[in-house]
Formats: structure tokens, sequence, C-alpha cells
């Protein structure tokens, strides 16, 4: 019997956690200032699909942040003016950009 609540509450917190909003954090620097925010992606279904997927889509000081993921995947792009970085990982995400003494960095663990 403890061997079957065990195996419950092991497959709940297992789904809670798969279950939950990822959560990834953007850093930003520069001379002045620096500081690090946890942003919850929110979900997004497109119109045509069967899947639904993660989204961060959001301006940190003049630098645009966007990372979706789907099915344990991410893409990532980072923006600032007329210079763009992008990256695809099915792992743990880190991407940065650096413009000029500014830097924006965005890492989100791996969902799988």
């Amino acid at each position: 019997m403890k061997n079957l609540v065990a195996s419950v509450l092991t497959f709940l917190t297992t789904f809670a956690a798969l279950a939950a909003n990822p959560v990834c954090r953007v850093d930003y620097r520069s001379p002045a200032k620096a500081y690090e925010i946890p942003v919850e992606l929110t979900v997004e279904v497109k119109e045509n699909t069967d899947l639904a997927s993660w989204v961060l889509d959001q301006w940190v000081e003049g630098f645009k942040v966007r990372v979706v993921e789907v099915d344990g995947h991410y893409m990532a792009t980072l923006t600032f003016a007329d210079v763009s970085v992008h990256t695809m990982t099915d792992s743990d995400l880190s991407l940065s950009l650096k413009k000029n003494s500014e830097q924006v960095t965005v890492t989100c663990p791996a969902r799988y």
C-alpha cells in the first residue's frame, strides 16, 4: 500500500511540474544598471495547430526578447535595432546579445 501511495504522489508531483508555466530569466546589464527578472511564459494556441506553445515576448531596455517553447524545444530570438541572434535547443536555453555597453541574456531550464 505504501508503494502505491508513493507512486501516486510521484506521478502527481511530476504532472504538476510539467503542467506549470515554464519560467525563464532575463538579465540586463549596462554600466548604469543591472537587474534580472523571472518571466513566466504564457500559453499560446495558434489556429489550425495541434500543439500549444509557451511564449515569452517582451521588450527589455530596447531589446526585443522572444522565446517559444513547443514540446520541449526552445526557439529564441534577441533583437536590438538591426542586430539579431537566434538559437534553437531541446535542452537548457541560454542566449545573449550585446550592443555597445548593454547586454541582455535570456535563460530557460530544459522542460523535460
